[in-house]
C-alpha cells in the first residue's frame, strides 16, 4: 500500500512539476511577445509620424494638382522609406499600400510624359481622375499604417 501511495505521490509531483514549467514558459512566452509587440509599435510611431506629414498634404480635392511635383512626392516617399529607414517597419499590408502607391503616381507621372498607362494626357481624363486615383492610394496607406499602430481598434491582441 505504502508503495501505491509513494508512486501516485510522484506522478503527482511529476505532473504539478511540468504543469509549472508550461505555465512559467508560456508567461515568458508572453511577456516577451508582449514587450517585442510595445518596442515596435513605439518605432513605428515613430517612423510614420515622419511619414504622416507628407501623406496627409495630399489634398483629396486637389486637381489642380501640378504632374510635375509627383516625381518629387515619389522621391520624398523613396527618401523616408530608404533613408530614414522607415520601410523596415511597414506591416506586409502597408507594404504592399506603400508599393501601390508609388506604382499609382508612375503610372499617372508616365502618363502625363506619355510613357506610361497613366491616365493623364494618354487617352484624354481629367487631372481630377488622376488624383482620385492616387487619393485613393494614399488613404489605403494611411488606413493600413493606423492598423499597425492600432490606433483605431479598442483592445490589443498579445500574440
Amino acid at each position: 500500500m505504502a508503495d501505491i501511495s509513494l508512486a501516485s505521490t510522484a506522478i503527482s509531483a511529476a505532473i504539478g512539476a511540468v504543469t509549472a514549467a508550461l505555465g512559467a514558459g508560456w508567461k515568458n512566452y508572453v511577456d516577451s511577445r508582449r514587450k517585442i509587440d510595445e518596442d515596435l509599435r513605439e518605432r513605428r510611431d515613430k517612423a510614420y509620424t515622419d511619414l504622416w506629414p507628407t501623406i496627409m498634404n495630399v489634398a483629396v480635392e486637389d486637381v489642380d494638382a501640378d504632374y510635375a511635383n509627383l516625381r518629387q512626392l515619389k522621391r520624398s516617399l523613396e527618401e523616408w522609406y530608404r533613408d530614414s529607414h522607415g520601410g523596415l517597419y511597414l506591416s506586409r499590408g502597408s507594404q504592399k499600400s506603400f508599393e501601390g502607391l508609388l506604382e499609382s503616381i508612375d503610372e499617372v507621372a508616365d502618363g502625363k510624359e506619355g510613357k506610361g498607362k497613366g491616365k493623364g494626357d494618354a487617352d484624354g481624363a481629367s487631372p481630377a481622375a488622376d488624383i482620385k486615383e492616387i487619393n485613393t492610394k494614399f488613404q489605403a496607406l494611411r488606413t493600413a499604417l493606423a492598423g499597425d499602430l492600432q490606433s483605431y481598434r479598442s483592445g490589443r491582441r498579445v500574440i
